[in-house]
């Protein structure tokens, strides 16, 4: 089988992949009560134990072809066929959109956005000024130092979060997807579970956003932008052949739409359209009140405890 980075056409793949199949499954049957995945697949209209017919081996990258152009149902570790190919919906059509050349103009709005919430900042937060209370009653002058880490931390992942997004979108194509690897699903032992988190899981240029309570997993997407390649990992739910935008003035700049907590559309020069939904901005207002309790908090401690 040829790797997922030959020159094969996406329509010249499946055809092979479907050739393949339908010939392997007439020669082999899967073993009696076999408990692995299936894919529920276009090839035959029932299920195809993929493990059975091709081996653990084979049947893994036949998986990530499937997932990665929506030709089949995925099903594994408990992710029924579906909308995405993943957690979410019912089956849909991917929709095309055509990009301007780059440089294109990132709107006010998507820079603004950059401040959305993010739940996992807030727990840090919280973690982080009631983890060291023994300490401040025993040395009150350290009060300060938790305000003014979590400040300078906050800033730092932001404008770093903020730059990636600006230059994405600005000088973004859409790249190829050469390669889909899941590094690892979480457990109840080990890994990362979700608790009624709000994820999001992408196909094509469509996002679906909703609380999700499950394994979270980490995978590596590899992908080529006018012939240069890069990689990029993703956490939370499975990649479902959502587009990957990468950046031509440096390549490993890269993001899938999921990863954007605006709607990405175009008008019809290919230009962006600021389309940010009415929840980011009250996301954005919680999180400025956040820094400007964080900030209060700094300006009073230093006030009380290193001039005083």
């Amino acid at each position: 089988m040829p790797e997922s980075g030959s020159e094969e056409t996406v329509d010249e793949r499946l055809a092979r992949l479907e050739r393949e199949l339908a010939e392997l499954r007439a020669s082999r049957r899967p073993e009696p009560n076999h408990s692995g995945p299936t894919v529920l697949g276009p090839f035959t209209g029932s299920n195809v134990d993929l493990d059975g017919v091709l081996g653990a081996g084979k049947a893994d990258q036949v998986r990530s072809i499937l997932e990665q152009f929506g030709a089949g149902r995925f099903s594994a570790g408990g992710f029924a066929g579906n909308r995405f190919g993943g957690a979410f919906g019912a089956p849909a059509p991917a929709e095309i959109k055509y990009l301007a050349d780059p440089p294109r103009r990132v709107p006010l709005a998507f820079r603004l956005a950059a401040l959305s919430w993010k739940w996992w900042e807030a727990f840090a937060v919280l973690m982080t000024l009631v983890a060291p209370i023994a300490v401040w009653l025993f040395l009150p002058m350290t009060l300060p130092i938790p305000f003014l880490g979590l400040l300078l931390v906050v800033a730092v992942l932001r404008l770093r979060s903020l730059g990636n997004r600006s230059a994405v979108l600005k000088w973004g194509k859409v790249a190829t997807v050469t390669a889909v690897n899941q590094v690892s699903v979480g457990t109840y032992f080990s890994g990362v579970t979700y608790n009624n988190v709000r994820l999001a899981q992408a196909r094509g240029w469509d996002v679906e956003r909703r609380w999700y309570s499950g394994p979270g997993h980490t995978t590596d997407i590899d992908y080529t932008v006018d012939g240069i390649a890069g990689q990029i990992r993703m956490r939370g739910l499975p990649y479902t052949s959502g587009v990957i935008l990468a950046s031509i003035k440096d390549p490993s700049k890269a993001l899938c739409v999921s990863d954007f907590p605006y709607d990405l559309d175009v008008d019809s020069n290919g230009n962006w359209v600021p389309s940010v939904r009415p929840a980011v901005w009250i996301g954005a207002c919680a999180t400025i009140l956040l820094y400007a309790g964080l900030v209060a908090g700094a300006v009073l401690s230093i006030s009380a405890t290193w001039l005083s």
